[in-house]
């Protein structure tokens, strides 16, 4: 498995070269489920091998209280290496919902939201992802490699529980501090020295890896609390992704700004 296994991606429903707006409508309760943009991707173009569970994170935001987060659905355009992703969400138009233009200021503001997705493995090749955005549609590409083995190596990452990146960061800030918590489950065990985050467009990637010191070893639970600081980039959307054991991770989305 690479040093980088993860690409994070958000698309929306492809038809005849465009999205199409698919909405259905329960009378009864007078809420309609439709399709919402996302507003941002995070891809890492490389790493994943073809025994990976491909994960992703889309986020986006909802235009207000009106709105509660749906679905989010993905499929394999038939003959083609093109991922798609749809987020629904479904819209309250009942109550003072039924006129979104006399909403009160405490129900109008947009809510944030993002999802992790687990896509699973995909055969070797390049991808592309699309997705719907409010600039229209979007896309970027991935590729899935060989593996060097079929080993399954995710035994090497410790339990993570938690990961955290901060938010209101700006480019004043020479760095910035990730945190990460989690355990091991061995004895023996210790979080390698080799242990680094690496930058790969605008993901942030942490491998907690793990070695072995003794040949001897009882199960045991060693919490860990690790601190990582890296230089600040510049302004724009980020993701912190760390890997954690048996294929799962932890993924905590953060912006900077400028001062």
């Amino acid at each position: 498995m690479k040093t980088i296994r993860f690409f994070t991606l958000a698309l929306a429903s492809l038809s005849m070269g465009s999205f199409a707006s698919t909405v259905s409508v329960n009378e009864a309760q007078l809420t309609r489920v439709l399709e919402i943009p996302l507003e941002h991707v995070f891809v890492a173009r490389a790493g994943f091998d073809d025994n990976d569970n491909v994960q992703a994170v889309v986020e986006g935001m909802l235009p207000n209280s009106c709105y509660a987060l749906g679905n989010t659905e993905f499929s394999i355009v038939p003959g083609s290496n093109k991922l798609v992703i749809t987020q629904k969400a479904i819209h309250d138009e009942s109550g003072v919902c039924a006129n979104e233009d006399t909403l009160p200021p405490s129900l109008k503001q947009g809510i944030p939201f993002w999802r992790e997705l687990n896509i699973g493995v995909l055969d070797i090749g390049t991808y592309r992802i699309i997705y719907s955005s409010e600039n229209g549609v979007s896309s970027r590409d991935f590729s899935v490699e060989a593996a060097p083995t079929t080993n399954v190596d995710s035994l090497r990452y410790a339990i993570v529980t938690n990961a955290f990146a901060p938010e209101g960061m700006t480019t004043a800030q020479d760095e910035i501090e990730f945190r990460v918590t989690g355990y091991l489950t061995s004895s023996c065990a210790e979080l390698s020295s080799e242990t680094r985050v690496e930058k790969v467009d605008d993901i942030y990637v942490f491998l907690p890896s793990v070695k072995v010191s003794e040949d001897i070893c009882m199960p045991a639970n060693k919490p860990f609390y690790k601190v990582i600081r890296v230089p600040t980039p510049k302004a724009g959307r980020y993701l912190l992704h760390v890997r954690s054991q048996a294929g799962q991770s932890r993924n905590s989305p953060f912006r900077v700004t400028d001062e």
